[in-house]
């Protein structure tokens, strides 16, 4: 907002703004005569005062603005209270120190609350890459499920913003451009507003990526006569068809919008002259049954497009968009997208969530309930993910839901995102039911739990009161319920690892500070970090939820000055004299412990722990190069030891892989896999190739521990005609991993002695 010198504002400027604000409250009156003039006449004479002196980038009246949001928002038929907020949404910047409480004295506590709203949104940065922003995001649907108003009142303010963006300096317009994009526009396609998405992306992408949106409005206008010509010839023969079957509609029609077909072309790889897809038309009959007739008519009479029919009607979107979707070729052979629909459902596509609000009696209606759902269950869901490329994948998934439709054994229709798999659907059945399935039937056959559903799948979950979630089923599923509800059954039942773990990393920090924190003062540690108690402060430390320098700058604050920067510690490796210590690998069959697939450490093995956000404990090799690169990450580090009775012969099995040289003559292979078979270890892989300097094999192998592997590589090193044999490490275990070990460097470890050979 600009300060210039303080001068009179002319006659001129307050005429303008009287007569934009006349003019607004005119076409308010003609959507609803009962509203209430008098308080919206206050509002704008409030915010006239208080925006005096103010001026607009482009040297308009700053009041310019709250009108015309508020002019945007009787454009949506909202009611009196919303558009109050509209021509108030600035006066609480920090410049015009217009408290809240003012605003709730003189309008109200709903004016009061949407202004609030939309001021705390305003000051947010929605886009950006640190993880501070998930709560802002949080926060802003926090704002928007307290009062679905406020996004409405922050659509139309940023609408108008984009509107006169060219008054801005460039890294701003990008900025904004961005964020709409990102944020504005998937939130409006969310709730419904095609209308409002559409003109939020159009502008949005001029000034997102000028050149491309220049090059494509150019390309598109070349094409302009002949796209049009044939919507219009197209839309003739509809309208004449419909009404000699006594069917009159509406039939218009309507190049894609820019955006939409800049997408298409990203996404597709192609250029404008391959998407052929760019022409729609849209047909507004009477009643449902008309739809289906309509549509008959088209399939009819000209050639439907297979798989490309869907029907929101029967299936409606889960913002509550309803219509028939079809793709024909007309008698030019032009390809056109055709939308069927009634009046009140094409209101309810163009204008979604605030077609229902019910603006005479001030609340809201049983549709934004439910569209609402979706804003408090994924702040359910997602209250518990902190890393923010997860929490944005999730949020696009919700934002734009293109979803498929499966069906209980009863014909009960769940809707889901497509790529949902048959736990995603056990979850929407009921949390129980997903926690103890074990498998799917569908149509008429057992499938996985990961099997992808399909539109009309009829679906039958199979449960087992033994079974219970493991860490990969976070690999099956999409939808934010059964990610968050296996991630809190997860959670619950590895507190005592993910203790035991935190405990470690706190207190090795706070050991080699040299710092003891008195028994009492832990409450206040955890209270610090809003955890319950000591125990859910380290719980939270071992799951990575909460990063242990967090929690040891907090306690050194509390009992010790902080250090210089010379006395900073430093980031380095436990050493190995830390596994006196550490956490007890007694055993592999716990979820949250997992052994790393880049070096395969078997028990005996020297190990370290990593803590993977989210996933809990990867045991390394101590001498994987992997470890060496995460020395930036040393706070991560932690010590581990194998149980002794793991190392001399117990859980597994353990995958490793060795490389066998040798100079190649016939009976070698059959001599090596013999001899491997003879110790007890299983091959579960192997990849043979001849070389000019003889014959190399890789071999993955489970073993139970260091003791058998060192056995199978002596033995291996007996046999006649083997030169060389080393383990290796792997990236996994599939046949092309291991045509690549052939390549692959050794792993060290200690030379076997005499006394670990078993004849």
């Amino acid at each position: 907002m600009n300060v210039p010198d303080e001068t009179e504002k002319t006659r001129a400027e307050t005429a303008y703004c009287d007569r934009l604000f006349a003019e607004t409250m005119q076409l308010a009156s003609r959507f609803d005569k009962n509203i209430d003039l008098p308080t919206l006449r206050r509002a704008y004479r409030f915010a006239s005062e208080r925006h005096k002196g103010h001026f607009r980038s482009s040297g308009e009246p700053y009041l310019v603005h709250p009108v015309h949001v508020a002019r945007i928002l009787v454009d949506l038929h909202l009611d009196a209270q919303t558009l109050a907020a509209g021509l108030l949404h600035d006066v609480v910047e920090d410049d015009l120190k217009t408290p809240i409480e003012e605003i709730e004295v003189n309008f109200g506590n709903d004016v009061a609350t949407i202004v609030d709203g939309v001021t705390k949104i305003s000051r947010m940065q929605l886009v950006s890459d640190k993880e501070n922003q998930i709560d802002n995001f949080r926060k802003m649907l926090l704002a928007v499920a307290k009062d679905v108003r406020v996004i409405l009142v922050k659509f139309a303010d940023r609408l108008h913003n984009l509107r006169t963006l060219d008054y801005l300096p460039p890294e701003k317009r990008l900025r904004i451009a961005r964020e709409t994009l990102d944020v504005y526009a998937p939130l409006a396609h969310r709730f419904g507003m095609a209308r409002v998405r559409r003109e939020l992306e159009e502008l949005a992408f001029r000034y997102a990526d000028p050149e491309a949106y220049a090059r494509l409005e150019a390309q598109v206008a070349q094409r302009k006569d002949e796209y049009w010509n044939a919507i219009e010839q197209f839309c003739d023969e509809i309208r004449a068809g419909l009404s000699k079957r006594g069917m009159p509609a509406e039939v218009s029609g309507r190049v894609k919008h820019l955006y939409s077909i800049h997408n298409k072309m990203v996404s597709e790889g192609k250029e404008l002259s391959e998407i052929y897809d760019l022409l729609g038309v849209r047909i507004i009959v009477e009643t449902a049954d008309q739809c289906y007739d309509a549509l008959a008519y088209l399939h009819q009479h000209y050639r439907p497009l297979e798989g490309r029919f869907k029907d929101y009607i029967g299936n409606p979107k889960s913002n509550g968009y309803q219509s028939l979707h079809t793709t024909v070729t007309n008698n030019q052979r032009t390809v056109v997208e055709v939308q069927i629909r009634t009046r009140e459902m094409h209101e309810v596509a163009e204008e979604g969530i605030a077609r229902h609000w019910l603006y005479k009696e001030g609340r809201a209606t049983g549709e934004i309930d439910a569209q609402m759902r979706w804003v408090r269950q994924f702040l359910e869901w997602s209250k518990d993910i902190r890393d923010p490329s997860e929490f944005y994948e999730q949020l696009k998934i919700d934002l734009f839901p293109d979803e498929i439709f499966a069906l209980t054994p009863k014909g009960d229709v769940i809707p889901l995102p497509k790529g949902a798999t048959a736990l995603d659907f056990a979850f929407a059945v009921h949390t129980e039911v997903g926690l103890h399935a074990s498998g799917a039937i569908v149509g008429g056959r057992i499938v996985p739990l990961g099997y992808e559903l399909q539109t009309s799948d009829s679906v039958r979950i199979i449960t087992s009161a033994n079974q219970k979630p493991s860490r990969d089923w976070l690999n099956l599923v999409k939808t934010a319920k059964a990610r968050t509800r296996v991630k809190q059954w997860l959670r619950q039942a590895e507190f005592a690892l993910n203790v035991e773990i935190g405990h470690d990393l706190v207190e090795k920090r706070l050991k080699k500070a040299g710092l003891v924190i008195p028994e009492e003062e832990w409450a206040a540690a955890a209270a610090a970090f809003n955890m319950k108690d000591r125990e859910h402060l380290f719980a939270a430390v071992g799951a990575g939820d909460l990063a242990p320098e967090r929690v040891f700058d907090h306690i050194r604050s509390m009992v010790a000055p902080a250090p210089t920067k010379e006395e900073a510690p430093q980031k380095e490796l436990p050493g190995a004299d830390a596994e006196a210590g550490g956490i007890v690998l007694s055993g592999m069959d716990n979820p949250l412990v997992r052994i790393a697939r880049c070096c395969n450490p078997v028990p005996g093995d020297p190990v370290l722990g990593f803590i993977t956000r989210g996933r809990g404990l990867t045991v390394h090799h101590r001498e994987c190069p992997n470890i060496r690169q995460l020395k930036e990450d040393a706070g991560r580090l932690i010590p581990v030891r194998w149980e002794a009775r793991d190392v001399i012969g117990g859980a597994g099995p353990f995958k490793t892989a060795i490389i066998v040289k040798g100079s190649d003559r016939v009976g070698l292979l059959s001599n090596v896999t013999s001899t491997i078979a003879s110790t007890g270890a299983n091959i579960r892989h192997a990849e043979i190739r001849t070389l000019p300097d003889g014959a190399h094999s890789a071999f993955l192998l489970e073993v139970k521990n260091l003791k058998q592997l060192k056995r199978v590589i002596s033995k291996l090193r007996k046999v006649p005609n083997v030169v060389e044999v080393h383990r290796l490490a792997t990236e996994g275990d599939d046949e092309d991993e291991l045509r690549a070990m052939i390549a692959g460097s050794p792993l060290p470890f200690a030379e076997e002695s005499p006394d670990d050979e078993d004849e």
